[in-house]
């Protein structure tokens, strides 16, 4: 009997224990999220949309369409969002990255001649904010809701044919 009584005892406490782990999420900080138990914090609240940092072609024609890594230096797409991620913080940083996707473009450019593929027409180099809506991005468009310009530079630089011209300086006039 005794045996028993003690099963049904290991029973009892063991289903309390169940009862209170179930449900002492609900009495907590809907934000924290930790091992054992998770509240699911991702969906306790409306989220702001999604920002990243990407770098866009501007074709001739005026298509826009996303650099690929290798131009970052890279063929691992995290590796290459982490250099737009950190050249974004700084402009000077952003402009330098800038300049050496545009160079990519440039030298391709020059190897197979402008116009010949769609890289070799590229116009323009962005390195640009965009905020994205994730619904709309998978039912509309993957366009962004809104796009921040941190550095632009053109592929293929004019050339500055203005002569440096030196200030002219006034004379004085004696007042009488």
């Amino acid at each position: 009997m005794k045996k028993k009584k003690w099963g049904q005892a290991l029973y009892a406490c063991g289903a309390f224990l169940t009862l209170i782990a179930v449900v002492a999420p609900a009495f907590s900080n809907p934000r924290d999220d930790g091992f054992p138990f998770s509240t699911y914090p991702m969906f306790a609240s409306r989220r702001k949309a999604p920002v990243l940092v990407v770098a866009e072609v501007v074709h001739r024609d005026g298509e826009r369409g996303r650099v690929e890594p290798s131009r970052l230096g890279t063929d691992e797409v995290m590796q290459a969002a982490v250099t737009l991620r950190m050249a974004a913080r700084k402009r000077s940083s952003a402009r330098q990255l800038c300049q050496k996707i545009a160079k990519t473009y440039r030298d391709e450019s020059s190897a197979t001649g402008p116009g010949k593929t769609k890289e070799s027409d590229a116009k323009r180099v962005e390195i640009v904010r965009a905020s994205f809506d994730p619904i709309q991005y998978f039912l509309e468009s993957p366009e962004p809701k809104d796009r921040r310009l941190v550095a632009g530079c053109a592929v293929h630089p004019a050339k500055n044919k203005q002569k440096k011209r030196g200030r002219k300086k006034k004379k004085k006039r004696n007042s009488p």
